[in-house]
């Protein structure tokens, strides 16, 4: 593989915004210690040295991985943490410590990076837990060899210098980590404060803001992901329409009949929101897309009258709403835009079969 294709593809990867910082540091990391791994071998077997104080690096590249495999593919982010700190703060740091004789150098690596990983990785209670039982293991372990120095058996031997150049390499490769982790972090901060800033003006445009329902420009995006291939076995849509809303503008005024709308969108809601989204796409027009059986959609009609003559309110004596359904599996293959004009047919004639059987003569 090409290295330069590598490297690009990496820096691009840092940079997607939509991708989690957490798995972007993971394979930043996974990155450095392939590379520290070379490098560490290949320097030790110039100078014909036991590879084995690089046993720690591996270890590290290992437990990344899997790490990089449980927080991308399983979005499992506390238990990747947990696997880089067992991998990092328990294996590879002991085993530095222990082959390199306690060498400065090495404990500032392990130390810096087990802490930084453990803040990145994991989430609330879990991420300080962790830090701390991590800050324990590594000071406990620097202490050992400070306290008791002869326990340590170095196995580095010869070239102690060459060693000390690596690691000094190190260090520096660890604070440009931790700045770029900061970095990161700050941009990810801000990109999630737009996110969620996106995310309240979408809502705000979606609702409407006298009912709190959806409003009609959501309708017509939720209808468009079914258009786009959105699975609709079990889609039903429901037109409705609040009867004699005319009147009570008309007789007492535009804010009782704004107080009428209200209740009725409540006891649409109490009927049928737990099917599915209720939206208000007109002045007394309200439509539903539900999920739900062909038996449960036969049922909705009666479901919104009781939840009517239960409800307590002014109006529940005089409230009515035409109400027109249709399952998709009625007409599976037609458009939506037809199933959605069958609905409103079916709408006006319980409207008009309302009317009738009361003795108004109003429009329909």
């Amino acid at each position: 593989m090409n290295p330069k294709f590598v490297f690009k593809h990496l820096f691009t990867f840092l940079k997607d915004s939509s991708v989690d910082i957490r798995i972007r540091l993971l394979y930043f990391l996974q990155y450095a210690s392939l590379i520290a791994c070379l490098i560490g071998t290949i320097g030790m077997i110039m100078l014909k040295q036991s590879v084995i104080s690089m046993v720690p690096n591996f270890i590290l590249f290992v437990m990344s991985f899997i790490g990089l495999y449980l927080s991308h593919a399983k979005k499992k982010y506390d238990l990747a943490a947990l696997i880089i700190i067992i991998g990092c703060a328990n294996i590879a740091l002991p085993w530095m410590f222990f082959s390199a004789g306690g060498n400065d150098s090495g404990m500032l690596i392990w130390f810096l990076f087990s802490v930084v990983v453990t803040c990145m990785m994991a989430n609330g209670k879990v991420r300080i837990f962790m830090a701390i039982i991590t800050t324990i293991e590594d000071l406990a372990c620097m202490c050992i060899g400070y306290l008791y120095p002869d326990t340590v058996k170095p196995l580095v031997g010869q070239h102690a210098e060459f060693v000390d150049q690596l690691q000094s390499f190190a260090i520096v490769c660890v604070f440009l980590t931790a700045i770029l982790t900061i970095y990161i972090t700050t941009y990810e901060n801000q990109r999630r404060k737009l996110v969620e800033q996106g995310i309240e003006l979408r809502n705000i445009m979606q609702t409407d803001a006298l009912t709190g329902t959806f409003n009609r420009r959501a309708y017509y995006d939720e209808i468009n992901l079914y258009s786009n291939g959105k699975d609709a076995d079990d889609l039903v849509l429901v037109a409705m329409d609040v009867n004699g809303l005319k009147k009570i503008n008309d007789q007492l005024g535009h804010a009782a009949g704004d107080d009428y709308i209200c209740v009725a969108a409540r006891v649409i809601g109490l009927a049928m929101g737990e099917y599915g989204h209720i939206f208000r796409t007109g002045g007394d027009e309200f439509m539903a897309i539900l999920h739900c059986s062909v038996k449960e959609a036969e049922c909705l009609e009666k479901r919104l009258n009781e939840c009517i003559a239960q409800d307590d309110n002014s109006w529940k004596e005089q409230m009515a709403i035409a109400v027109g359904i249709v399952c998709y599996e009625e007409y599976r293959g037609e458009k939506l835009s037809e199933i959605e004009k069958i609905a409103d047919k079916r709408m006006y004639e319980n409207k008009a079969a309302y009317y009738r059987r009361n003795g108004i003569d109003r429009r329909r």
